[in-house]
């Protein structure tokens, strides 16, 4: 079936900031507020929130960058609550999780760069999807190194 009429406004600020010529810090928030309006096939479904759209959403990132050899970076991500469902059931509910990203980068000789990066540092386990039967989580932490080339 296909939601006939459906709702989302919300709000959205980013920003950047150069807090020295090679250190750098942005981050953004999102609040957003969604409903089914109208699902001629399922009206129980109507006034809920659509499915897999968080509240709210936020980011942070700091990266230095020497422009030259080296680029080192940290980046976070909280996403808040939200239903995997449109039934806004509560067995279907996924709650808010923060997950930390770091990378590294070296210039070696130019068009050579070694990197390594590390997803969900923190090994935070978190849901993707959820049913009364089935749970989904996120990657558990992840380490990744190698060569780049650029010819």
């Amino acid at each position: 079936f296909n939601v006939g009429e459906m709702q989302s406004r919300g709000l959205e600020v980013d920003f950047e900031y150069d807090v020295t010529e090679y250190l750098n810090f942005k981050g953004g928030y999102s609040r957003t507020w969604t409903k089914v309006i109208e699902f001629e096939q399922r009206r129980n479904f109507e006034g809920n929130e659509l499915d897999f759209a968080p509240r709210n959403k936020g980011f942070f990132g700091i990266t230095y960058d020497d422009q030259d050899k080296l680029r080192i970076s940290a980046r976070g991500r909280a996403v808040g609550h939200q239903y995997s469902d449109l039934g806004n059931t509560e067995a279907q509910e996924l709650s808010m999780h923060f997950v930390m990203d770091v990378s590294a980068f070296y210039k070696v000789y130019p068009g050579i760069e070694v990197f390594a990066l590390g997803q969900n540092i923190f090994d935070k386990e978190y849901d993707t999807t959820r049913s009364s039967t089935v749970r989904t989580v996120g990657a558990p932490a992840q380490i990744f190194a190698g060569l780049s080339l650029k010819f």
